[in-house]
């Protein structure tokens, strides 16, 4: 499968999964490697983890409103 790269945010991308199937997925807010906050929606009915994941650096500050990366998922025991 093709990996699909494009501007957003781990915020927008939870809350869009979470609007997606309200009563299966769940928000959380965690801290990344970085010590910044990140987000990620877990899908409680198919056990799998997903988050938007940065392959910019950033370099100036209007790029933490908007980053390049991919949506990453993960299956959860």
């Amino acid at each position: 499968m093709k990996t699909r790269y494009f501007y957003s945010n781990c915020l927008f991308e939870a809350i869009k999964g979470k609007l997606k199937d309200w009563k299966n997925v769940e928000v959380k807010k965690i801290r990344s490697r970085d010590n910044m906050i990140h987000f990620v929606w877990i899908n409680k009915k198919e056990n799998i983890q997903y988050d938007f994941a940065q392959v910019q650096i950033i370099k100036h500050w209007f790029q933490y409103i908007r980053f390049y990366g991919y949506i990453r998922k993960k299956k959860i025991k």
